[in-house]
């Protein structure tokens, strides 16, 4: 997996449910931006529609009991623990791409509204 590219823009999602953009400067790091214990991580995948995204995740979030993460669970369709940095697929050589926020916050809007009038 190419996680080596300098520089790439993604959500950072905190348990807590702050969101905010966030300029990854390496890949490699992330494990330090999401505040995994041993640094390393996991990759969940996501879709919208015909468009794969990645959620990075804290490999023993659970394990350390950290706090679900209601909105990153939300994205991955499965419980994920901690804080979360998402971003765009990997390209053809591996290289992860940054995160289309215009695509992004279009269908992150739907789910929540979907979600919000699912209580009604």
């Amino acid at each position: 997996m190419g996680t080596n590219k300098i520089h790439t823009n993604g959500y950072f999602i905190s348990a807590a449910g702050d969101i905010r953009k966030h300029e990854q400067d390496r890949m490699t790091e992330v494990g330090e931006l999401i505040g995994a214990r041993t640094g390393f991580f996991d990759i969940v995948y996501g879709e919208i529609g015909d468009t794969v995204f990645l959620v990075w995740v804290d490999d023993t979030g659970l394990i350390d009991g950290r706090p679900i993460n209601p909105m990153a669970s939300m994205i991955a369709g499965r419980p994920l623990f901690g804080d979360v940095f998402v971003t765009g697929n990997e390209d053809e050589d591996g290289w992860v791409q940054d995160l289309d926020y215009e695509s992004f916050d279009k269908w992150f809007a739907d789910r929540i509204y979907l979600a919000l009038a699912h209580k009604e």
